[in-house]
């Protein structure tokens, strides 16, 4: 039985990791962003006073791993599936270029990628929690996962709750088949805990389909626009639906990538 699944959130980047406090330690849900944020979660880990078994990582966008050295260390292993790490290894030189000259000073020169790699499908003890992890298939990444600790669903980015998302992996036609999907299969004691936003249970699920939805028809809607007023037509659609604004750079980012991507002859349709 666990103690606890205590939140962080970065201030740099508005990310989420999560600390599970299991029987025989900690387990850490996502690495943060910057060093700035994996600086601050590796002090609140100090101030636990217990040893670090492992970091689960649930999709390869790198404000869920990259800062996972400066969290934890060079020793602690780091979990994923075979397709979140795939993806993380051959898209970290392209997240490097452009990320790091972003960022700067914030941005980790020392990534590690996942040295412990399983199916999906497979389960794993880990510091006295028997956890499952199944891959969800490309969505809100190339490769999203969620990490199952019986009612506890650690799911990443496929849910923002409450917050604006990133939409610019063009995967949307999955991530909307995915949400359809884990709606079916949750439960009515399933607790969500997002890569953005506030824990959740199911209904949210709902929500973050619709989001997408709205997204993706207002940027088809807008696709005969230039690119300066094709953003302030989608975001006037956006804005409304979140509380919480501060990740809305991450949708501006997403409009130009998923107008380019539905001007192709191999665009994606929009599932019902």
């Amino acid at each position: 039985m666990t103690t606890g699944i205590e939140r962080f959130e970065g201030t740099v980047m508005a990310v989420n990791s999560f600390l599970l406090h299991a029987p025989d330690g900690l387990l850490v849900v996502d690495g943060q962003l910057t060093v700035s944020d994996a600086s601050a979660l590796r002090d609140r880990i100090a101030t636990i006073a217990r040893p670090v078994a492992a970091v689960l990582v649930t999709h390869p966008h790198p404000d869920h791993y990259a800062g996972a050295a400066v969290a934890v260390g060079e020793s602690v292993p780091i979990y994923a599936t075979a397709a979140v790490d795939a993806v993380i290894r051959r898209d970290d030189t392209e997240k490097d270029a452009i990320v790091g000259s972003l960022m700067g000073r914030e941005w980790p020169t020392r990534r590690r990628f996942p040295d412990h790699v399983l199916e999906s499908g497979s389960s794993v003890r880990l510091a006295g929690a028997d956890l499952t992890v199944e891959d969800l298939g490309p969505g809100e990444s190339h490769a999203d996962s969620v990490w199952k600790l019986g009612d506890d669903w650690f799911i990443g980015d496929v849910l923002c709750h409450g917050t604006h998302a990133y939409l610019a992996d063009g995967e949307y036609e999955g991530w909307i088949a995915t949400l359809a999907a884990l709606s079916e299969r949750a439960g009515p004691r399933t607790r969500l805990l997002p890569g953005h936003g506030v824990p959740a249970h199911r209904d949210a699920l709902a929500g973050q389909r619709e989001y997408v939805r709205t997204f993706v028809d207002a940027v088809a809607a807008a696709l005969g626009l230039d690119p300066t007023d094709r953003a302030e037509a989608v975001m006037a659609r956006m804005s409304g639906l979140v509380d919480d604004e501060r990740l809305r750079f991450l949708t501006e980012l997403s409009i130009e990538p998923v107008a380019q991507r539905m001007a192709t002859p191999n665009g994606q349709d929009v599932p019902a």
